[in-house]
């Protein structure tokens, strides 16, 4: 995963909860407080450590966690501004989400994100799909959805 991910996690850790709780969630998920350095990558498998020991200090489910954030990015001024190019209605906006793995690689060319396929069986009924296991970024997509 890339550390760009990590640092977001932290950042709504931090807060939303403190830096009190931020420590005491990398201390029982084994990082250092300052470990996140945005250019460099880590292990899925560290992301993965401070998404269930965050769940488990905030006691809420872990894919709970995962859509808060999402909800918690679609706030951030930064990215209100770029949603504000995906599209004038919720509609055009789903159907830019197929978009969204091309505008990633041009900002962050490391940052692996699967292309993401939408469909539409009924109006105003969407299926958004991935292209390989994504599950923790959907569940962050759910909540930005939310947002």
């Amino acid at each position: 995963m890339h550390n760009l991910a990590n640092r977001g996690l932290e950042t709504f850790l931090r807060s939303n909860y403190g830096g009190e709780a931020w420590a005491d969630i990398a201390l029982h998920a084994g990082i250092k407080v300052d470990e996140f350095a945005t250019w460099r990558s880590s292990t899925d498998i560290i992301t993965g450590t401070v998404v269930v020991s965050a769940a488990k200090h905030l006691k809420k489910p872990p894919g709970e966690l995962l859509e808060d954030i999402g909800e918690w990015l679609t706030q951030q001024e930064q990215i209100r501004r770029l949603l504000r190019f995906s599209g004038s209605s919720f509609e055009e906006f789903v159907y830019s989400l197929q978009d969204i793995s091309g505008r990633i690689n041009l900002v962050v060319p490391d940052l692996k994100f699967s292309d993401l396929h939408v469909q539409e069986p009924y109006p105003r009924h969407f299926r958004i799909m991935s292209g390989r296991d994504q599950r923790h970024a959907m569940r962050v997509l759910m909540g930005a959805l939310r947002g």
